[in-house]
């Protein structure tokens, strides 16, 4: 039975390299899968390559390894993975036509919100790769093959977007492709999202039909397979860099310490804010770890192939999730946004801001999003400040920005300004994802100036209240 602090329940077999090593035994179970998937990856793809012939036994393998894994790393938690995803399924099925895919969103964020609950109770704070990851993942899976099925079973195409043409699926899959697509072996640790249409075209080799430009310099006479030996190389030596900055991170500048009273009272401002920013910068690397791992195990399968860019070289970016140097270098909070968890976004944009009022459905993102993660409060502190601070930022853009283009000087100067807003605008909010907890993300802001809350506050309320865009152009015909 689960005991309070002990809510990861995968295998134990591995506990004595997990005391030799020093990491703890949920971590170690993660990286052991990957690096199984990684090795039953390469050995699929070059000994059952993708093709119409080899779909029924790329799925069987996809779906038993997977479940493989899911047992050997959460035990038998694995029994909610397997209803979370059967419901879903049942609903597709048997659930009312023009309504399926509302229930299945229904039922599998309120199955999420009970097991986010649950791992409250029993491992508060605790950072453990529990059963709750795999969730996460599947939320978006099930929902994404839910609205895709609505799309292509129950609308008129004349009123399906492009975007939506292309992901809809005609008709229910069958249980086999349907439970192979949850439970791929490859995705199933750390995705990244993969969408049911790309997953399909991947079972049958139809992503590597990609022709090259016309322009692109190729001198072979016979074009050959896409190959991801290079794509590996890049990604894997992302991974290792990451790692290594996960690692040393927490020894230099824990998150911990954001919270602690002595540096929240006893250092200067200054020193405050350049540690917040150090900090929470460095977290990120954690991030970009699991995620260029999950990317990178994808690609040793041969997911992941989009085509060829204009010279002719090989893209291997489908299952990208962030794009580093954009986010690492971005002058606008938007873009920030949209370099981070890129997949994510993509789903929630698929299945949240597409099919909501325009007038709601950037805060309807951002409360589905904190929704996502879980219940602690530091999660709804990030997503809904930031859908504030996302349009304060785009009056600014609207209003301020053209004052700053009339010279090269000055556009230098506004990316500089820019660049430097976002990078602290980033570390702020992202620090109450980083602490969780509700008293400790207030204290932190209230410490280092709460100077993202005063700028929307202000900005909001002048460009809304006393110079609005109706007040503005009056002014502007009297000039």
């Amino acid at each position: 039975m689960v005991q309070v602090g002990q809510f990861y329940q995968g295998s134990g077999l591995l506990q004595p390299l997990s005391d030799i090593v020093g990491l703890p035994l949920d971590q170690i179970n993660y990286l052991s899968c990957n690096a199984v998937a990684f090795f039953c990856a390469i050995q699929m793809r070059k000994r059952l390559p993708g093709s119409i012939e080899n779909s029924q036994q790329r799925l069987i393998i996809e779906l038993c390894i997977g479940l493989l894994l899911s047992v050997f790393c959460f035990g038998y938690q694995i029994i909610h993975m397997i209803m979370y995803s059967t419901i879903p399924y049942l609903l597709m099925l048997y659930g009312p036509r023009e309504s399926f895919h509302k229930m299945v969103f229904a039922v599998v964020m309120g199955y999420a919100s009970v097991m986010h609950l649950y791992r409250l109770y029993y491992d508060f704070f605790g950072f453990s790769l529990d059963v709750t990851g795999p969730l996460m993942l599947m939320t978006q899976k099930c929902t994404s093959v839910a609205f895709a099925l609505h799309d292509g079973t129950e609308k008129d195409e004349s009123k399906l977007t492009e975007d939506q043409k292309k992901m809809c699926i005609k008709k229910t899959p069958d249980m086999l492709s349907y439970f192979s697509y949850i439970f791929c072996f490859h995705g199933v640790m750390a995705g990244p999202l993969v969408f049911y249409a790309d997953y399909i075209q991947f079972i049958n080799g139809e992503n590597l039909k990609v022709s090259k430009p016309e322009n692109a310099n190729n001198h072979q006479i016979e074009k050959p397979t896409p190959n991801p030996e290079t794509a590996m190389k890049e990604t894997g030596l992302i991974v290792g860099v990451c790692g290594v900055l996960m690692l040393l991170s927490p020894i230099f500048f824990p998150v911990s310490k954001l919270a602690d009273d002595e540096f929240l009272y006893e250092t200067n401002i200054l020193y405050r804010n350049l540690y917040l920013l150090i900090c929470v910068s460095l977290v990120r690397a954690k991030y970009y770890f699991a995620w260029k791992l999950g990317e990178l195990t994808n690609q040793s399968a041969g997911l992941g192939f989009t085509g060829y860019d204009e010279n002719g070289k090989e893209k291997w970016d489908l299952l990208n999730n962030v794009h580093i140097w954009n986010l690492e270098t971005a002058t606008s909070l938007k873009i920030n946004i949209d370099s981070w968890n890129i997949q994510t976004l993509i789903w929630l944009r698929r299945t949240v801001y597409d099919r909501t009022p325009k007038a709601y459905n950037t805060l309807c993102v951002f409360v589905v999003s904190a929704w996502w993660h879980g219940f602690y409060p530091g999660y709804y502190l990030t997503f809904i400040t930031t859908a504030f601070v996302l349009l304060a930022t785009r009056q600014v853009r609207r209003n301020i920005r053209p004052y700053f283009q009339k010279t090269d000087q000055l556009k230098v100067i506004y990316d500089c300004i820019t660049f430097s807003a976002t990078r602290m605008a980033n570390v702020y909010l992202a620090s109450a994802f980083c602490l969780l907890s509700l008293t400790a993300s207030i204290k932190l802001w209230i410490s280092v100036g709460f100077y993202i809350h005063i700028f929307t506050v202000v900005t909001l309320v002048y460009f809304t209240f006393i110079k609005p865009p109706k007040k503005r152009e009056e002014e502007k015909k009297k000039d």
